[in-house]
């Protein structure tokens, strides 16, 4: 019956709503924020293209953000992630410098998400939950999946076809993958099949001007 509800689940069609709707809506900040408790557009009104731009309907494909320390770039990019998880089904990938990171973010910034956000609790079980084939770098969810990965690792941009793609800190991706090329080239083509669907995000602080790849 679970599964049967699932699938339903996932066979739905994506519903009109942008991710700071979601977010205003859905996203409850854990008690250990600067300002726990639901999320406020009217509180960071800069971020709300941003985040609109990440939508899962709507005609911006890629969105990349030149920002400073601590402006909410990486609350846009959960809440972008909030959003295809629940209103968007597909496969999410996170690419950071390395898997050390990865499961850094996964332990603190996805899971008190994932955790103080019911909306998100209800699609993603615990990890520890029995059955739940989910782990610290692949989440599953009705529809879709979220895997953490690498950027230095070829073969983690090229073994699965993705409609998200999320880039942490940008700068701190290597240019070049084994000869294969950019982290950016790679995840334009996984995400090739989903065309207007797909959603590639990045940002992050910028490093040496000129080659800077934000």
């Amino acid at each position: 019956q679970g599964f049967i509800k699932a699938l339903a689940e996932a066979a739905k069609p994506d519903e009109v709503i942008s991710t700071s709707q979601w977010a205003e809506a859905n996203r409850i900040l854990p008690p250990d924020s600067v300002e726990p408790g639901n999320w406020r557009n009217d509180r960071t009104p800069y971020l709300i293209e941003i985040q609109d731009s990440l939508s899962p309907v709507g005609g911006v494909r890629e969105t990349y953000v030149k920002k400073g320390h601590q402006l909410g770039g990486s609350s846009s990019g959960e809440n972008a992630i909030g959003t295809w998880i629940s209103k968007g089904a597909g496969n999410i990938l996170v690419v950071f410098d390395t898997l050390k990171n990865a499961e850094k973010w996964s332990v603190s910034r996805f899971e008190p998400m994932r955790e103080s956000t019911p909306d998100l609790r209800k699609r993603i079980r615990d990890a520890n939950t029995r059955g739940a084939d989910n782990t610290q770098l692949r989440k599953k969810f009705p529809g879709g999946m979220l895997q953490l990965v690498g950027g230095n690792s070829p073969g983690d941009l090229k073994s699965t076809t993705f409609r998200y793609v999320k880039f942490e800190e940008m700068d701190e991706l290597p240019k070049d993958i084994g000869g294969q090329g950019s982290p950016r080239d790679l995840a334009r083509n996984r995400t090739s099949n989903f065309q207007n669907k797909a959603r590639i995000y990045g940002d992050g602080t910028p490093t040496v001007e000129g080659a800077s790849a934000i």
